[in-house]
């Protein structure tokens, strides 16, 4: 932790001086969620031109009390945000992991944690009700209409690559060997913003996120020469997993964070990462430049 605040810190400091582009961030890709760029009951119809902005931030990530299932990160992005739909991407410039000794299941399931300059995810999201024309809004059923309602509905698709080290036990007394893995990961759903309001100039929003969600393992570790390895530390040889994500989001001001439950049913048996796992994270987040 001090490691991080000690990154952190600086970032707080920029904060004071620089525009800063207060937005919730994602459960699983700390990423931009809520998009109050409009001021309109109607968002969708509003002629209002896209901004951009680049920004820095500081992220602490992870799914348990272990040093190698919990990432400390800085990353340099780029958002695009429109009044229907957001974009935003990422790559880690400065990052803390320790090679992976145990808890091998939960290191797959972090989007985007690694080391620096070998991890980085992409997020897009889009008002389901931009879907509709202006005028056949107005004719669809009260119901879906109150659904719909500000755009706080959206559709959501993220995506993430990242590297890491696992020290894989070997027979006899010879040394652990040290083995690069690379996870991929994407995910497919809905996000519903339940609220996005400002307090004193200050955003405060809260969400809801669900979805599908999938796991692939590359790198050495997916190689023939390391199969009873994987088959030894995880109980499968799988190298693919499906499953199902649901995750709340927070914001005040410019800190985010959110918590993820994470399900792979057809992974049973690999530990740590299968039945029902929990990644909770947070960043500070601030723009250098917007436009």
């Amino acid at each position: 932790m001090k490691k991080l605040f000690r990154f952190v810190r600086p970032l707080a400091g920029v904060a004071l001086s620089i525009a800063v582009l207060n937005r919730p961030i994602g459960a699983q890709t700390l990423q931009t969620f809520a998009a109050r760029a409009v001021e309109s009951p109607d968002r969708a119809c509003a002629q209002t031109s896209p901004t951009t902005a680049v920004f820095l931030s500081g992220a602490l990530t992870g799914g348990k009390d272990s040093s190698n299932t919990t990432a400390t990160s800085g990353a340099l992005g780029i958002s695009r945000l429109s009044p229907t739909w957001s974009f935003s991407g990422q790559i880690n410039i400065a990052a803390k992991q320790d090679t992976v000794r145990d808890g091998f299941g939960a290191s797959l399931l972090t989007p985007g944690s690694g080391k620096a300059l070998t991890a980085g995810l992409l997020e897009w999201r889009r008002s389901i009700g931009s879907f509709f024309g202006c005028e056949s809004r107005g004719k669809l059923p009260r119901l879906v209409r109150e659904i719909l309602r500000d755009d706080h509905l959206k559709v959501r698709a993220y995506g993430t690559v990242s590297s890491s080290v696992w020290s894989l036990p070997v027979a006899g007394s010879a040394p652990a060997e040290a083995v690069s893995v690379v996870p991929i990961g994407f995910g497919l759903g809905l996000g519903y913003t339940l609220i996005d309001e400002a307090f004193d100039e200050k955003p405060v929003a809260a969400g809801i996120v669900f979805g599908f969600s999938r796991r692939l393992i590359h790198g050495d570790i997916a190689g023939e020469s390391h199969d009873l390895q994987r088959q030894a530390i995880l109980g499968t040889s799988k190298e693919s997993f499906s499953g199902y994500e649901t995750g709340l989001e927070l914001q005040f001001a410019q800190i985010s964070g959110g918590v993820t439950f994470y399900s792979f049913p057809r992974a049973a048996t690999v530990p740590g990462f299968s039945r029902g796992q929990v990644v909770a994270g947070f960043s500070i987040r601030s723009n250098v430049l917007e436009k």
